[in-house]
C-alpha cells in the first residue's frame, strides 16, 4: 500500500505543477494576443501549454496504474501502458463508476469516457510534440 500512497501523491505534485503552468499558458496567451509578432511570447505559449497537458495526462495515468496495483490488475507494457482509456477500463467496476460519478460532477463539458478516449495517449504524443510522428506518418 505504501507504493500506491507513493504514486498518488506524485500524482498529485504532478497535477499541481500543471496546474500552474496552465496559469502560466494563460499569462502567455495574453502576452502572445498583445504582441502577435514577439516570437519568445509564442514559444512560452507553446511551451507552457505543451508542459501542462503532458503533466496532467501523466498525473492522470499515475493514479490509474496506482488503482490497477492495489486491484492486483497485470502491469500493461509497451505503448498499452500509456493509453488511459486502455488503463481505465480493466478497473473494477466500483472504482470505475466513484470515478465517472466525480468526474460528471466536476466537470459539465464532457464525460470521463471521451476524456480518456480523446486524451488516451496525451502523455506520448505531448511529451516530445516535436518529434511525435502519428502513426502511418
Amino acid at each position: 500500500m505504501a507504493q500506491v500512497h507513493a504514486a498518488a501523491n506524485l500524482a498529485k505534485q504532478f497535477n499541481e505543477a500543471a496546474r500552474r503552468l496552465h496559469e502560466q499558458s494563460a499569462l502567455a496567451l495574453a502576452s502572445a494576443e498583445r504582441n502577435i509578432t514577439d516570437i519568445s511570447a509564442m514559444h512560452n505559449l507553446q511551451g507552457t501549454t505543451f508542459g501542462s497537458v503532458m503533466l496532467q495526462a501523466f498525473a492522470l495515468e499515475l493514479i490509474i496504474k496506482a488503482l490497477r496495483f492495489k486491484h492486483g490488475l497485470p502491469r500493461k507494457t509497451g505503448s498499452a501502458g500509456h493509453n488511459l482509456h486502455g488503463l481505465f477500463v480493466d478497473l473494477p467496476q466500483p472504482i470505475k463508476d466513484k470515478a465517472v460519478a466525480t468526474y460528471a460532477a466536476n466537470v459539465s463539458t464532457s464525460t470521463l469516457d471521451s476524456l480518456l478516449r480523446d486524451y488516451a495517449r496525451a502523455f506520448e504524443e505531448w511529451r516530445y510534440m516535436f518529434e511525435y510522428k502519428p502513426n502511418g506518418a
